[in-house]
């Protein structure tokens, strides 16, 4: 079974409770189908194969190539203004930039994390709390991921109200192949 375990330290925080949720999406994907849709990872597969279970942490993913980070960077903003013709260029830019082994890390990254990252920002502007953006900025990391994927999972809502409530659905439009 998942399970969120947690110490009493974190109902000590303001943003305790707000973190715990961000875990239970993780929970909420298990049984949502992540299993299935992890098997279909060629990463996933090769990490198996290697039995390397930190694969989701300590991919060696061109963070530091500024091609990837200007892309990223103006993607990030595209969502942000709702730039549907930048964001599906950009979107297709970086595809064509990245392995498909790193295609499928990114967007791994940004279903898995960033749709915890869009909960708990929308639970943060519940209750008064600021967004959560660490990630956003220079230099890149996995993190960067939960910002892009709460761009995107937001950009996407924008779109086609009630996106995120299918998981399968959502994280195949965040790995669909973009064309333009």
């Amino acid at each position: 079974r998942m399970a969120c375990v947690v110490t009493p330290d974190v109902f000590n925080q303001p943003d305790g409770y707000v973190f715990i949720f961000h875990e239970f999406v993780h929970c909420a994907q298990w049984y949502g189908g992540e299993q299935k849709l992890k098997a279909g990872l060629s990463i996933f597969q090769e990490a198996m194969k290697k039995q390397d279970y930190m694969w989701e942490l300590q991919y060696p993913f061109p963070y530091s190539n500024p091609a990837f980070g200007q892309t990223y960077r103006a993607l990030l903003d595209a969502w942000e203004r709702d730039d549907t013709a930048g964001a599906a260029a950009l979107r297709a830019d970086l595809y064509k930039a990245l392995s498909p082994a790193e295609w499928e890390y990114l967007t791994w990254q940004e279903w898995k994390e960033g749709l915890a990252r869009n909960l708990e920002n929308r639970m943060r502007s519940v209750v008064g709390l600021p967004e959560n953006k660490n990630g956003e900025n220079a230099p890149y990391d996995r993190v960067t991921f939960y910002v892009g994927g709460d761009k995107l999972v937001r950009f996407l809502g924008r779109l086609e109200r009630g996106t995120a409530r299918n998981l399968e659905s959502l994280y195949r439009k965040i790995s669909e192949n973009p064309r333009h």
